[in-house]
Protein backbone atom coordinates (compact mmCIF):
# COMPACT_ATOMS: atom_id res chain seq x y z
CA UNK A 1 0.00 0.00 0.00
CA UNK A 2 1.17 3.05 -0.96
CA UNK A 3 4.60 1.54 -2.86
CA UNK A 4 3.70 1.87 -6.16
CA UNK A 5 2.85 5.63 -7.64
CA UNK A 6 -0.71 6.23 -8.61
CA UNK A 7 -0.01 7.93 -11.67
CA UNK A 8 2.22 6.35 -14.45
CA UNK A 9 5.59 8.30 -15.48
CA UNK A 10 5.58 11.26 -17.61
CA UNK A 11 8.44 9.17 -19.50
CA UNK A 12 6.95 5.97 -19.89
CA UNK A 13 4.63 6.16 -23.24
CA UNK A 14 2.35 3.71 -24.92
CA UNK A 15 3.47 3.45 -28.49
CA UNK A 16 1.59 1.30 -31.13
CA UNK A 17 3.13 -1.39 -32.79
CA UNK A 18 1.48 -3.11 -35.52
CA UNK A 19 2.23 -6.77 -36.75
CA UNK A 20 1.32 -5.73 -40.52
CA UNK A 21 3.08 -2.76 -41.41
CA UNK A 22 0.15 0.25 -42.12
CA UNK A 23 0.77 1.70 -45.61
CA UNK A 24 -1.11 4.98 -47.08
CA UNK A 25 -1.05 6.15 -49.97
CA UNK A 26 1.37 8.96 -51.46
CA UNK A 27 -1.49 11.46 -52.43
CA UNK A 28 -2.95 11.11 -48.46
CA UNK A 29 0.74 11.68 -46.61
CA UNK A 30 1.21 14.77 -49.88
CA UNK A 31 -2.17 15.96 -48.64
CA UNK A 32 -1.69 16.06 -45.31
CA UNK A 33 1.64 17.48 -45.27
CA UNK A 34 0.49 20.51 -47.82
CA UNK A 35 -2.42 21.46 -45.49
CA UNK A 36 -1.80 24.06 -42.92
CA UNK A 37 -4.81 22.33 -40.77
CA UNK A 38 -4.42 21.21 -37.43
CA UNK A 39 -6.96 18.50 -35.48
CA UNK A 40 -8.36 21.52 -33.37
CA UNK A 41 -8.78 23.10 -36.54
CA UNK A 42 -10.74 20.71 -38.48
CA UNK A 43 -13.29 19.79 -35.46
CA UNK A 44 -13.69 23.58 -34.99
CA UNK A 45 -14.93 23.54 -38.85
CA UNK A 46 -16.67 20.58 -38.46
CA UNK A 47 -18.91 21.80 -35.32
CA UNK A 48 -19.63 24.86 -37.19
CA UNK A 49 -20.56 23.02 -40.32
CA UNK A 50 -22.75 20.80 -37.99
CA UNK A 51 -24.08 24.27 -36.31
CA UNK A 52 -24.84 25.75 -39.66
CA UNK A 53 -26.83 22.96 -40.84
CA UNK A 54 -28.46 22.73 -37.66
CA UNK A 55 -29.60 26.06 -37.80
CA UNK A 56 -30.97 25.96 -41.46
CA UNK A 57 -33.14 22.98 -40.58
CA UNK A 58 -34.41 24.87 -37.60
CA UNK A 59 -35.35 27.82 -39.54
CA UNK A 60 -36.75 25.24 -42.07
CA UNK A 61 -39.16 24.12 -39.50
CA UNK A 62 -39.81 27.15 -38.02
CA UNK A 63 -40.94 28.68 -41.88
CA UNK A 64 -42.81 25.26 -42.04
CA UNK A 65 -44.98 25.47 -38.70
CA UNK A 66 -45.74 29.35 -38.98
CA UNK A 67 -46.84 28.57 -42.30
CA UNK A 68 -49.20 25.75 -41.00
CA UNK A 69 -50.20 28.21 -38.65
CA UNK A 70 -51.04 30.94 -40.68
CA UNK A 71 -53.15 28.52 -43.28
CA UNK A 72 -55.08 27.52 -39.58
CA UNK A 73 -56.12 30.99 -38.98
CA UNK A 74 -57.05 31.57 -42.14
CA UNK A 75 -59.24 29.25 -42.28
CA UNK A 76 -60.66 29.63 -38.89
CA UNK A 77 -61.48 33.25 -40.04
CA UNK A 78 -62.92 32.24 -42.93
CA UNK A 79 -65.34 30.29 -41.45
CA UNK A 80 -66.36 32.30 -38.21
CA UNK A 81 -66.41 35.24 -41.21
CA UNK A 82 -69.03 33.48 -43.24
CA UNK A 83 -71.22 32.05 -39.72
CA UNK A 84 -70.55 35.85 -38.01
CA UNK A 85 -70.57 38.17 -41.29
CA UNK A 86 -73.18 40.34 -39.63
CA UNK A 87 -71.37 40.90 -36.90
CA UNK A 88 -67.94 42.83 -36.66
CA UNK A 89 -65.54 42.92 -34.26
CA UNK A 90 -62.08 44.71 -33.11
CA UNK A 91 -60.34 41.31 -32.54
CA UNK A 92 -59.02 39.57 -35.66
CA UNK A 93 -57.55 35.44 -35.06
CA UNK A 94 -54.38 36.44 -36.16
CA UNK A 95 -54.05 38.89 -32.81
CA UNK A 96 -54.38 36.21 -30.81
CA UNK A 97 -51.09 34.93 -29.63
CA UNK A 98 -49.90 31.20 -30.49
CA UNK A 99 -50.16 28.70 -27.47
CA UNK A 100 -48.73 25.61 -27.13
CA UNK A 101 -50.69 22.76 -25.61
CA UNK A 102 -47.90 22.56 -22.68
CA UNK A 103 -49.52 26.03 -21.47
CA UNK A 104 -52.74 24.72 -21.45
CA UNK A 105 -51.97 21.76 -19.37
CA UNK A 106 -51.72 22.16 -15.46
CA UNK A 107 -48.53 21.03 -13.83
CA UNK A 108 -48.84 18.89 -10.62
CA UNK A 109 -48.12 21.95 -8.30
CA UNK A 110 -50.67 23.74 -9.68
CA UNK A 111 -53.13 21.18 -9.50
CA UNK A 112 -52.17 20.50 -5.89
CA UNK A 113 -52.17 23.58 -4.67
CA UNK A 114 -55.86 24.18 -6.99
CA UNK A 115 -56.87 21.02 -4.92
CA UNK A 116 -55.52 22.21 -1.22
CA UNK A 117 -57.39 25.20 -1.39
CA UNK A 118 -61.00 24.24 -2.69
CA UNK A 119 -60.29 21.88 0.72
CA UNK A 120 -59.50 24.36 3.10
CA UNK A 121 -62.42 26.72 1.63
CA UNK A 122 -64.89 23.83 1.97
CA UNK A 123 -63.71 23.63 5.45
CA UNK A 124 -64.12 27.40 5.95
CA UNK A 125 -67.60 26.73 4.89
CA UNK A 126 -68.54 24.35 6.86
CA UNK A 127 -67.39 26.07 10.23
CA UNK A 128 -68.99 29.93 9.12
CA UNK A 129 -72.27 27.09 8.74
CA UNK A 130 -72.19 25.68 12.05
CA UNK A 131 -71.33 28.90 13.72
CA UNK A 132 -74.28 30.09 12.00
CA UNK A 133 -76.41 27.73 12.77
CA UNK A 134 -75.63 28.28 16.68
CA UNK A 135 -75.91 31.62 16.44
CA UNK A 136 -79.24 33.25 18.11
CA UNK A 137 -80.52 36.38 16.31
CA UNK A 138 -81.66 39.51 18.56
CA UNK A 139 -84.42 41.35 17.10
CA UNK A 140 -86.75 44.24 19.13
CA UNK A 141 -90.58 43.06 19.81
CA UNK A 142 -92.86 45.62 18.07
CA UNK A 143 -94.64 47.90 19.99
CA UNK A 144 -97.67 46.33 20.17
CA UNK A 145 -96.28 43.40 22.02
CA UNK A 146 -94.48 45.92 24.31
CA UNK A 147 -97.53 47.78 25.25
CA UNK A 148 -99.44 44.40 25.94
CA UNK A 149 -96.47 43.38 28.11
CA UNK A 150 -97.19 46.55 29.90
CA UNK A 151 -100.87 45.86 29.78
CA UNK A 152 -100.50 42.50 31.72
CA UNK A 153 -98.06 43.97 34.70
CA UNK A 154 -101.41 46.44 35.66
CA UNK A 155 -103.85 43.54 35.28
CA UNK A 156 -105.30 41.93 38.44
CA UNK A 157 -103.23 39.53 40.69
CA UNK A 158 -105.43 36.69 38.60
CA UNK A 159 -104.84 37.73 35.40
CA UNK A 160 -100.94 38.02 36.52
CA UNK A 161 -101.63 34.07 37.25
CA UNK A 162 -103.24 33.32 34.28
CA UNK A 163 -100.47 35.23 31.98
CA UNK A 164 -97.78 33.62 33.96
CA UNK A 165 -99.41 30.35 32.86
CA UNK A 166 -99.40 31.74 29.53
CA UNK A 167 -96.09 32.45 29.76
CA UNK A 168 -94.69 28.81 30.90
CA UNK A 169 -96.42 27.02 28.54
CA UNK A 170 -94.87 29.22 25.96
CA UNK A 171 -91.19 28.97 27.16
CA UNK A 172 -92.15 24.90 26.82
CA UNK A 173 -93.06 25.20 23.39
CA UNK A 174 -90.21 27.94 22.80
CA UNK A 175 -87.14 27.13 24.51
CA UNK A 176 -86.09 30.68 23.06
CA UNK A 177 -88.54 32.59 25.04
CA UNK A 178 -87.17 33.47 28.64
CA UNK A 179 -90.02 36.01 29.20
CA UNK A 180 -88.35 38.99 31.72
CA UNK A 181 -86.75 40.42 28.72
CA UNK A 182 -87.82 43.20 26.12
CA UNK A 183 -86.04 40.97 23.00
CA UNK A 184 -87.39 38.13 21.43
CA UNK A 185 -84.66 35.58 20.43
CA UNK A 186 -85.23 33.27 17.57
CA UNK A 187 -83.63 30.17 17.76
CA UNK A 188 -81.24 29.94 14.61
Amino acid sequence: MGAGQSKPDESTKHVFASDTPIQFSQELIDSLQASAETNSTRAKTLELHIAQRVAAELEKLRNHESSALEEARKKITEQTGSSDSSSSSDHSLLQIPSISPKDLLESSDEKAKKSQTSAKVQQEIEKLKQTLGQRKVLKELPNEVESAYVTTSSLSLREKQKQQAIKKTSSLINPCDTGDKMLFLACG
